[in-house]
């Protein structure tokens, strides 16, 4: 009840409401909560390249100040921050850059309580290639009209742009990055089991990694 009104006590009847949240995901325990109190809620996760999605978090927790050590360190130490966290930390999880990318353990928990009919997965690279193609699938999933998407789609929100690792560098270690690769193969092999996707442009060597930052920095 707190939930309705606090967030949908005003939405009109004929519109179909939702909110959003980075976190809910990797808490198991939130699916079966969701499939109890809301029934026939439909959900939609947008998953991005894990190691992408790590190095970019860990840009942000620099970004605001709650990130000293360089990114090679942060992986080093990722169990031992975490089981250090408390309080608030413990929702807000500001150090956890490695695990959130475990997709595939993470949805399980979704598909079991909810069901395939209830989960809709969309990849970034689709959103940021096609923005019109993967709109009309989530209109549809939604059972919403079609129409298209807005102008402002593709524009960048919360940027890191010009943050750097804290030894400077802009880019992933070779070393860092063979680990994280070699930790998410067997991941992303069952999360494309799981969506029925081929997702192995995932696993790219780190000179294809290095190629592609260097020339989406020359075309900003």
């Amino acid at each position: 009840d707190y939930y309705s009104e606090r967030y949908f006590t005003d939405a009109s009847s004929s519109l179909i409401v939702g909110e959003k949240s980075a976190n809910y995901l990797e808490h198991a325990h939130v699916a079966g909560r969701m499939q109890g109190l809301l029934g026939a809620v439909k959900l939609v996760f947008a998953l991005r390249n894990p190691i992408d999605r790590a190095y970019s978090n860990y840009l942000y927790s620099r970004s605001h100040g709650l990130e000293s050590r360089t990114f090679d360190e942060a992986i080093r130490t990722e169990t031992a921050r975490e089981a250090a966290y408390c309080g608030r930390m413990r929702s807000v999880r500001p150090f956890s850059y490695m695990s959130r990318g475990l997709y595939a353990r993470h949805l399980k928990s979704y598909l079991q309580a909810l069901g395939p009919s209830a989960v809709h997965v969309l990849l970034f690279d689709d959103l940021i290639r096609d923005p019109v193609t993967v709109s009309a699938s989530l209109y549809e999933f939604l059972g919403a009209r079609p129409h298209d998407p807005p102008a402002h789609l593709n524009v960048k929100t919360n940027s890191t742009q010009g943050v750097t690792d804290a030894d400077g560098s802009a880019v992933v270690s070779r070393a860092t990055y063979a680990h994280l690769r070699e930790t998410y193969r067997p991941e992303n092999a069952a999360l494309a089991e799981q969506i029925q996707r081929d997702i192995r442009c995932w696993d790219r060597p780190y000179d294809d990694y290095r190629d592609r930052l260097e020339t989406e920095s020359r075309g900003r």
